[in-house]
Protein backbone atom coordinates (compact mmCIF):
# COMPACT_ATOMS: atom_id res chain seq x y z
CA UNK A 1 0.00 0.00 0.00
CA UNK A 2 1.82 3.38 -0.43
CA UNK A 3 2.73 5.71 1.91
CA UNK A 4 0.40 8.64 2.65
CA UNK A 5 2.55 12.15 2.51
CA UNK A 6 3.37 13.21 5.45
CA UNK A 7 1.71 16.45 6.77
CA UNK A 8 3.09 19.33 5.92
CA UNK A 9 4.26 21.24 9.34
CA UNK A 10 3.53 24.69 10.41
CA UNK A 11 5.77 27.13 10.31
CA UNK A 12 7.20 26.88 14.28
CA UNK A 13 7.77 23.29 13.34
CA UNK A 14 9.58 23.90 10.30
CA UNK A 15 12.42 26.53 12.00
CA UNK A 16 13.35 23.37 14.17
CA UNK A 17 15.18 20.23 13.84
CA UNK A 18 13.83 18.54 16.73
CA UNK A 19 10.21 17.58 15.97
CA UNK A 20 11.36 16.61 12.35
CA UNK A 21 13.84 14.18 13.87
CA UNK A 22 10.98 12.70 16.04
CA UNK A 23 8.42 12.61 13.58
CA UNK A 24 11.08 9.66 11.81
CA UNK A 25 10.43 7.93 14.93
CA UNK A 26 6.30 8.29 14.17
CA UNK A 27 6.59 7.18 10.64
CA UNK A 28 8.93 4.09 12.09
CA UNK A 29 5.15 3.25 13.66
CA UNK A 30 3.24 4.07 10.52
CA UNK A 31 1.64 7.52 12.37
CA UNK A 32 0.74 9.11 8.56
CA UNK A 33 -2.13 11.29 7.31
CA UNK A 34 -5.36 10.08 7.29
CA UNK A 35 -8.17 10.18 4.77
CA UNK A 36 -10.39 12.98 6.29
CA UNK A 37 -12.73 15.86 5.19
CA UNK A 38 -12.02 17.78 8.29
CA UNK A 39 -10.53 21.05 7.58
CA UNK A 40 -7.95 20.59 10.48
CA UNK A 41 -6.17 18.17 8.93
CA UNK A 42 -5.71 20.43 5.77
CA UNK A 43 -5.15 23.47 7.68
CA UNK A 44 -2.02 22.46 10.02
CA UNK A 45 -0.61 26.05 10.11
CA UNK A 46 -2.81 27.12 13.78
CA UNK A 47 -0.28 27.40 16.14
CA UNK A 48 0.87 30.67 16.96
CA UNK A 49 -0.33 30.09 20.85
CA UNK A 50 1.77 28.94 23.63
CA UNK A 51 1.21 24.85 24.20
CA UNK A 52 2.31 22.72 26.55
CA UNK A 53 1.58 18.80 26.68
CA UNK A 54 0.96 17.77 30.17
CA UNK A 55 1.59 13.76 30.58
CA UNK A 56 -0.23 12.12 33.73
CA UNK A 57 1.03 9.84 36.33
CA UNK A 58 -0.34 6.41 37.96
CA UNK A 59 -3.43 6.21 36.51
CA UNK A 60 -5.41 2.71 34.97
CA UNK A 61 -8.10 2.22 33.95
CA UNK A 62 -10.23 -0.28 31.57
CA UNK A 63 -10.47 1.03 27.80
CA UNK A 64 -7.55 3.66 28.34
CA UNK A 65 -5.90 4.14 24.98
CA UNK A 66 -8.82 2.60 23.14
CA UNK A 67 -11.00 5.12 22.86
CA UNK A 68 -11.01 5.79 19.72
CA UNK A 69 -11.93 2.64 18.15
CA UNK A 70 -10.95 1.18 15.49
CA UNK A 71 -7.73 1.86 16.70
CA UNK A 72 -4.98 3.69 14.13
CA UNK A 73 -2.58 1.17 12.45
CA UNK A 74 0.19 3.28 13.94
CA UNK A 75 -1.27 2.97 17.37
CA UNK A 76 -1.85 -0.96 16.94
CA UNK A 77 1.59 -1.40 16.22
CA UNK A 78 2.78 0.79 18.87
CA UNK A 79 1.37 -1.32 21.47
CA UNK A 80 2.36 -4.69 19.86
CA UNK A 81 5.81 -3.39 20.18
CA UNK A 82 5.63 -2.52 23.59
CA UNK A 83 3.88 -5.78 24.39
CA UNK A 84 7.05 -7.39 22.85
CA UNK A 85 9.67 -5.71 24.74
CA UNK A 86 7.59 -5.78 28.11
CA UNK A 87 6.64 -9.58 27.93
CA UNK A 88 3.16 -9.43 28.12
CA UNK A 89 -0.03 -8.46 26.18
CA UNK A 90 -0.47 -4.77 27.67
CA UNK A 91 -2.90 -3.20 25.02
CA UNK A 92 -5.32 -5.99 26.08
CA UNK A 93 -4.23 -5.41 29.77
CA UNK A 94 -5.28 -1.80 29.04
CA UNK A 95 -8.40 -2.81 27.34
CA UNK A 96 -9.80 -5.22 28.93
CA UNK A 97 -7.80 -5.37 32.39
CA UNK A 98 -8.71 -6.96 35.10
CA UNK A 99 -8.77 -3.89 37.05
CA UNK A 100 -6.40 -5.82 39.65
CA UNK A 101 -3.85 -6.18 37.03
CA UNK A 102 -4.10 -2.61 36.51
CA UNK A 103 -3.78 -1.34 39.84
CA UNK A 104 -0.38 -3.10 39.81
CA UNK A 105 2.97 -0.28 38.96
CA UNK A 106 3.73 -3.44 37.00
CA UNK A 107 0.96 -2.42 34.40
CA UNK A 108 -0.26 0.77 35.02
CA UNK A 109 2.87 2.34 34.31
CA UNK A 110 3.07 1.00 31.20
CA UNK A 111 -0.60 1.60 30.48
CA UNK A 112 -0.31 5.14 31.17
CA UNK A 113 2.97 5.87 29.58
CA UNK A 114 1.08 4.30 26.19
CA UNK A 115 -1.87 6.01 26.49
CA UNK A 116 0.03 9.28 26.55
CA UNK A 117 2.87 8.31 24.14
CA UNK A 118 0.76 7.13 21.46
CA UNK A 119 -1.64 10.38 21.16
CA UNK A 120 1.72 12.71 21.64
CA UNK A 121 3.15 11.07 18.43
CA UNK A 122 -0.32 11.10 16.58
CA UNK A 123 -0.27 15.09 17.55
CA UNK A 124 3.20 15.32 15.99
CA UNK A 125 2.36 13.96 13.17
CA UNK A 126 -0.80 16.11 12.79
CA UNK A 127 1.63 18.97 12.73
CA UNK A 128 0.31 19.79 16.47
CA UNK A 129 3.84 20.65 18.03
CA UNK A 130 4.24 21.83 21.61
CA UNK A 131 6.58 24.17 23.28
CA UNK A 132 7.11 22.58 26.67
CA UNK A 133 6.43 19.42 27.94
CA UNK A 134 5.39 18.77 31.61
CA UNK A 135 4.74 15.36 34.06
CA UNK A 136 2.88 14.53 36.69
CA UNK A 137 4.90 11.99 39.04
CA UNK A 138 5.50 9.11 36.41
CA UNK A 139 4.28 11.42 33.40
CA UNK A 140 7.93 12.95 34.22
CA UNK A 141 9.33 9.81 32.47
CA UNK A 142 7.16 9.78 29.57
CA UNK A 143 8.18 13.50 29.08
CA UNK A 144 11.21 12.94 28.51
CA UNK A 145 10.89 9.94 26.40
CA UNK A 146 8.31 12.43 24.11
CA UNK A 147 11.41 15.14 23.77
CA UNK A 148 13.75 12.66 22.54
CA UNK A 149 16.31 12.27 25.20
CA UNK A 150 15.57 8.19 24.89
CA UNK A 151 14.37 6.51 22.39
CA UNK A 152 10.93 4.77 22.44
CA UNK A 153 12.97 1.47 22.57
CA UNK A 154 15.36 2.41 25.42
CA UNK A 155 12.27 4.03 27.21
CA UNK A 156 10.01 0.61 26.98
CA UNK A 157 13.27 -1.19 28.66
CA UNK A 158 13.86 1.26 31.46
CA UNK A 159 10.34 1.36 32.18
CA UNK A 160 9.46 -2.38 32.44
CA UNK A 161 12.78 -2.76 35.09
CA UNK A 162 11.17 0.63 37.31
CA UNK A 163 7.32 -0.79 37.05
CA UNK A 164 9.07 -4.08 38.06
CA UNK A 165 11.02 -2.08 41.03
CA UNK A 166 7.45 0.12 42.05
CA UNK A 167 5.78 -2.92 41.71
CA UNK A 168 8.22 -4.99 44.84
CA UNK A 169 8.33 -1.75 46.56
CA UNK A 170 4.40 -1.68 47.14
CA UNK A 171 4.61 -5.80 47.84
CA UNK A 172 7.24 -4.79 50.65
CA UNK A 173 6.34 -1.70 51.83
CA UNK A 174 2.27 -1.09 51.82
CA UNK A 175 1.21 2.04 52.35
CA UNK A 176 -1.46 4.64 50.83
CA UNK A 177 -2.10 8.12 49.73
CA UNK A 178 -4.90 10.80 50.03
CA UNK A 179 -6.03 14.08 48.75
CA UNK A 180 -6.63 16.72 50.95
CA UNK A 181 -8.34 20.20 49.44
CA UNK A 182 -9.66 22.89 51.56
CA UNK A 183 -6.58 23.23 53.99
CA UNK A 184 -3.10 25.39 53.20
CA UNK A 185 -0.06 23.50 52.94
CA UNK A 186 1.20 25.03 56.64
CA UNK A 187 -1.92 23.33 58.23
CA UNK A 188 -1.19 20.19 56.49
CA UNK A 189 2.62 20.00 57.23
CA UNK A 190 0.97 20.16 60.58
CA UNK A 191 -1.51 17.50 60.54
CA UNK A 192 1.78 15.22 59.08
CA UNK A 193 3.25 15.72 61.94
CA UNK A 194 1.15 15.16 64.33
CA UNK A 195 -0.17 12.41 62.81
CA UNK A 196 3.26 10.31 62.34
CA UNK A 197 3.88 11.24 65.96
CA UNK A 198 1.05 9.87 67.22
CA UNK A 199 1.19 6.13 65.24
CA UNK A 200 4.66 5.72 65.38
CA UNK A 201 4.32 5.81 61.59
CA UNK A 202 5.12 7.86 58.30
CA UNK A 203 2.80 10.68 57.15
CA UNK A 204 4.23 13.28 54.57
CA UNK A 205 3.05 15.86 51.83
CA UNK A 206 3.48 13.91 48.70
CA UNK A 207 2.18 16.29 46.06
CA UNK A 208 1.25 20.53 46.00
CA UNK A 209 -1.29 20.99 43.29
CA UNK A 210 -2.32 24.28 44.47
CA UNK A 211 -2.58 26.39 47.62
CA UNK A 212 -5.26 24.16 48.77
CA UNK A 213 -5.01 20.77 47.06
CA UNK A 214 -2.55 18.92 48.73
CA UNK A 215 -2.08 14.73 48.42
CA UNK A 216 -0.45 12.77 51.80
CA UNK A 217 1.56 9.48 51.57
CA UNK A 218 2.44 7.27 54.25
CA UNK A 219 2.32 4.17 56.30
CA UNK A 220 -2.15 3.20 56.01
CA UNK A 221 -2.49 3.97 60.02
CA UNK A 222 -0.52 7.59 59.74
CA UNK A 223 -2.77 8.35 56.91
CA UNK A 224 -5.80 7.77 58.19
CA UNK A 225 -5.03 9.55 61.18
CA UNK A 226 -4.10 12.86 59.32
CA UNK A 227 -7.35 12.26 57.10
CA UNK A 228 -9.59 12.41 60.20
CA UNK A 229 -7.78 15.26 61.60
CA UNK A 230 -8.00 17.11 58.75
CA UNK A 231 -11.58 16.41 57.85
CA UNK A 232 -12.13 17.41 61.59
CA UNK A 233 -10.36 21.04 60.44
CA UNK A 234 -12.99 21.47 57.48
CA UNK A 235 -11.17 19.88 54.39
CA UNK A 236 -12.63 17.43 52.22
CA UNK A 237 -10.76 13.84 52.03
CA UNK A 238 -10.34 11.33 49.46
CA UNK A 239 -8.63 8.18 49.72
CA UNK A 240 -6.53 7.82 46.27
CA UNK A 241 -6.60 4.31 44.35
CA UNK A 242 -2.57 4.00 44.28
CA UNK A 243 -1.22 0.53 45.57
CA UNK A 244 1.97 2.07 47.69
CA UNK A 245 3.03 5.24 49.67
CA UNK A 246 4.95 6.96 46.51
CA UNK A 247 6.59 9.96 46.34
CA UNK A 248 7.40 9.72 50.39
CA UNK A 249 10.33 8.88 52.43
CA UNK A 250 9.10 4.80 51.79
CA UNK A 251 10.59 4.66 48.42
CA UNK A 252 13.85 5.45 49.14
CA UNK A 253 14.57 1.76 48.81
CA UNK A 254 12.81 1.98 45.11
CA UNK A 255 14.60 5.50 44.60
CA UNK A 256 18.38 3.52 45.06
CA UNK A 257 17.84 0.11 42.83
CA UNK A 258 16.61 2.60 40.06
CA UNK A 259 18.83 5.46 40.37
CA UNK A 260 21.45 2.19 39.34
CA UNK A 261 20.10 1.55 36.47
CA UNK A 262 19.28 4.94 35.33
CA UNK A 263 23.09 5.86 36.25
CA UNK A 264 24.48 3.36 33.38
CA UNK A 265 21.60 5.37 30.27
CA UNK A 266 22.98 7.96 28.01
CA UNK A 267 20.71 10.60 27.01
CA UNK A 268 20.03 13.07 24.62
CA UNK A 269 19.68 16.69 24.41
CA UNK A 270 15.63 16.81 24.79
CA UNK A 271 14.00 18.45 21.68
CA UNK A 272 11.53 20.21 23.55
CA UNK A 273 11.70 21.79 26.94
CA UNK A 274 10.69 19.61 30.03
CA UNK A 275 9.09 21.49 33.09
CA UNK A 276 10.77 20.97 36.30
CA UNK A 277 9.83 21.52 39.96
CA UNK A 278 13.32 21.37 41.22
CA UNK A 279 15.61 23.05 38.75
CA UNK A 280 16.44 26.81 39.55
CA UNK A 281 14.51 28.28 35.82
CA UNK A 282 11.88 25.58 36.29
CA UNK A 283 13.12 24.17 33.00
CA UNK A 284 15.24 21.33 31.49
CA UNK A 285 16.98 21.74 28.36
CA UNK A 286 19.72 19.83 28.22
CA UNK A 287 20.73 16.21 29.46
CA UNK A 288 22.32 17.44 32.16
CA UNK A 289 20.41 16.59 35.10
CA UNK A 290 17.86 13.82 33.95
CA UNK A 291 19.32 11.21 35.53
CA UNK A 292 18.83 13.24 38.74
CA UNK A 293 15.17 14.53 38.10
CA UNK A 294 14.51 11.12 36.81
CA UNK A 295 15.23 9.06 39.66
CA UNK A 296 14.38 11.81 42.73
CA UNK A 297 10.95 12.17 41.93
CA UNK A 298 10.09 8.70 43.20
CA UNK A 299 10.32 9.55 46.84
CA UNK A 300 10.62 13.77 46.62
CA UNK A 301 7.10 15.21 46.98
CA UNK A 302 5.47 16.89 43.68
CA UNK A 303 5.51 20.32 43.23
CA UNK A 304 2.98 21.06 40.48
CA UNK A 305 2.13 24.57 41.88
CA UNK A 306 5.60 25.29 41.04
CA UNK A 307 5.28 23.80 37.87
CA UNK A 308 2.47 25.94 37.22
CA UNK A 309 3.82 29.18 37.92
CA UNK A 310 6.50 27.96 35.43
CA UNK A 311 4.18 27.32 32.60
CA UNK A 312 2.39 30.80 33.73
CA UNK A 313 5.55 32.45 33.47
CA UNK A 314 6.83 30.86 30.02
CA UNK A 315 3.04 32.41 28.44
CA UNK A 316 2.01 29.16 27.92
CA UNK A 317 -1.86 29.58 27.22
CA UNK A 318 -2.96 25.87 25.94
CA UNK A 319 -2.29 23.03 27.96
CA UNK A 320 -3.02 19.40 26.73
CA UNK A 321 -3.76 16.44 29.09
CA UNK A 322 -1.82 13.85 26.78
CA UNK A 323 -3.90 9.85 27.42
CA UNK A 324 -5.93 9.28 30.20
CA UNK A 325 -6.58 12.25 32.00
CA UNK A 326 -6.10 13.12 35.52
CA UNK A 327 -7.95 16.50 34.79
CA UNK A 328 -4.24 18.15 35.53
CA UNK A 329 -5.08 20.47 32.77
CA UNK A 330 -8.19 21.57 33.45
CA UNK A 331 -6.84 22.21 37.34
CA UNK A 332 -3.61 24.08 35.87
CA UNK A 333 -6.01 25.94 33.71
CA UNK A 334 -7.75 27.54 36.52
CA UNK A 335 -4.58 29.07 37.44
CA UNK A 336 -3.31 30.69 34.32
CA UNK A 337 -5.75 33.10 33.28
CA UNK A 338 -6.78 33.20 29.62
CA UNK A 339 -5.81 29.56 29.34
CA UNK A 340 -7.41 26.96 27.55
CA UNK A 341 -7.32 23.05 28.44
CA UNK A 342 -8.02 20.22 26.11
CA UNK A 343 -8.15 16.13 27.38
CA UNK A 344 -6.56 14.38 24.66
CA UNK A 345 -7.27 10.71 24.60
CA UNK A 346 -8.05 10.20 20.75
CA UNK A 347 -7.13 11.12 17.76
CA UNK A 348 -10.64 12.98 17.70
CA UNK A 349 -9.68 15.00 20.61
CA UNK A 350 -6.74 16.61 18.79
CA UNK A 351 -9.58 17.68 16.24
CA UNK A 352 -10.77 19.94 18.66
CA UNK A 353 -7.59 21.03 19.80
CA UNK A 354 -6.74 22.11 16.24
CA UNK A 355 -10.33 23.72 15.82
CA UNK A 356 -9.97 25.35 19.19
CA UNK A 357 -5.93 26.95 18.80
CA UNK A 358 -7.57 28.46 15.02
CA UNK A 359 -10.15 30.16 16.63
CA UNK A 360 -7.43 31.54 18.82
CA UNK A 361 -5.71 33.19 16.64
CA UNK A 362 -7.87 34.85 14.84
Amino acid sequence: MPQVPRLRLCRAARRRESPLRLLSACDELGYHRRDTKEPFYRKVNTVAVKKAFIFPGHYARMGMGHSDPPLPRATVELYERAGRTLGCEISRVMQYGPVELLQRPLYAHPATFLAGIAVFYDALNSGIIPDFLAGYSLGDFTAVVASGALSLEEGLKILKLRSSIMDQACKHTPGQMSAIKSLNEAAVCSICINAALETNGTCEIAAINSDSDIVISGTREAVNNAAEHAGKAGAMVTEIAVPGPFHSSLMKGAEREFAEIIGTVRFKDPQFAIICDSSKNGVINSREGLKDFLTAQISRSIDWKRKTSVLREMGVSVLCEMGSSLRLARITSGEIPGSAFYEIESHRDLAALAAGAAIRER
